[in-house]
């Protein structure tokens, strides 16, 4: 215990460094991935939008034809 105690001491701007990036990650990492799962979710709903736009756009080009 006391030569972890000593590590914290001696390194403390490297232990502080090391604890500010976990709390970083831990804190931001969440709410980046469920931005990206709302992307995601947009994005699958502009492609569906898109078939179907160029499915009926097909249908008027036949009819027009």
């Amino acid at each position: 215990m006391e030569q972890f105690i000593n590590v914290i001491v001696n390194n403390g701007l490297g232990v502080a460094s090391f604890l500010a990036l976990l709390i970083f990650m831990y804190k931001y990492m969440n709410k980046m991935e469920a931005t990206l799962n709302k992307i995601s979710e947009t994005l699958t709903l502009i492609q569906t939008n898109l078939t179907s736009l160029t499915n009926r756009v097909d249908e008027i080009e036949n009819k027009i034809n």
